[in-house]
């Protein structure tokens, strides 16, 4: 079996898909080197998310909330664990265990919104031509 194409794009390639800000090149910002801990929340954050594809979202949410303590200014953390509060929620056996479920879930969303998460899908393409 062949090996698939690549897409490479060069740095300016990928600050301008990812709308990074001219601001956040100069401070060196984008694309810097993790700390350990942002690194090691991220290989956690991956692990989570396999789990909970698998249907195991209590297990998710721990580790999820491990990512978190490792990487509190990461904000796809409290997005991801708002989501899987809603999943828990919609699987609940009862009316009282979903609305304390979503109370949880919504927690974590006013957390990420907080933290600059926006519902606005164009937010990344925005100004762009």
């Amino acid at each position: 079996m062949g090996k698939l194409p690549l897409t490479v794009l060069p740095d300016e390639g990928y600050a301008y898909r990812l709308n990074v800000s001219p601001k956040a090149i100069r401070n060196g910002a984008y694309l810097r080197t993790l700390t350990r801990r942002q690194y090691l929340g991220v290989l956690i954050q991956q692990n989570a998310i396999a789990i909970g594809a698998r249907g195991d979202l209590d297990r998710s949410i721990r580790y999820f909330e491990s990512a978190a303590e490792l990487d509190p200014r990461n904000v796809y953390f409290p997005r991801n664990l708002h989501a899987l509060w809603i999943r828990k929620a919609k699987a609940a056996s009862s009316l009282e265990w979903a609305g304390k479920y979503r109370e949880i879930a919504y927690r974590y969303y006013d957390q990420a919104y907080e933290m600059g998460w926006t519902r606005d899908p164009d937010a990344n393409t925005r100004g762009k031509k």
